[in-house]
């Protein structure tokens, strides 16, 4: 009993101690906003979409490793667990955020290779 209590005493909720664990797997020992980070700010030194792709499948392939595995019990406790249902939600939509984060950084490189091609036509 003694250890549930230091649990809820520290997080509160199930919800809370799964956002927390979902958070750490993805950021590692980096407790900057995943943004921030290095791997996702190369992203925008990238010379062109073959090595944004590259940058972008490099960094993310390790957080999603380590993340899938608790997307799957969120996703599994929310039918028993109401509150587990808004962070499935979350978990989604930032899954979504980063695949537009890598659209917007790969917007750029298009109208720099717009800009060579026209130089190199002229």
């Amino acid at each position: 009993m003694r250890c549930t209590e230091t649990i809820y005493a520290r997080f509160g909720s199930k919800r809370a101690l799964l956002g927390e664990l979902m958070q750490r797997s993805v950021r590692v020992a980096d407790a900057r906003p995943v943004p921030e980070q290095d791997g996702p700010r190369a992203l925008a030194e990238a010379a062109d979409a073959a090595e944004l792709l590259r940058l972008f499948a490099a960094d993310i392939s390790l957080g999603i490793e380590r993340a899938a595995p608790l997307v799957a019990v969120v996703a599994a406790a929310r039918r028993s667990e109401p509150g587990l249902a808004d962070l499935d939600a979350r978990l989604h939509r930032n899954r979504h955020n980063a695949r537009g984060c890598a659209r917007r950084e790969e917007a750029p490189l298009a109208s720099r290779r717009t800009r060579r091609s026209r130089r190199f036509s002229r």
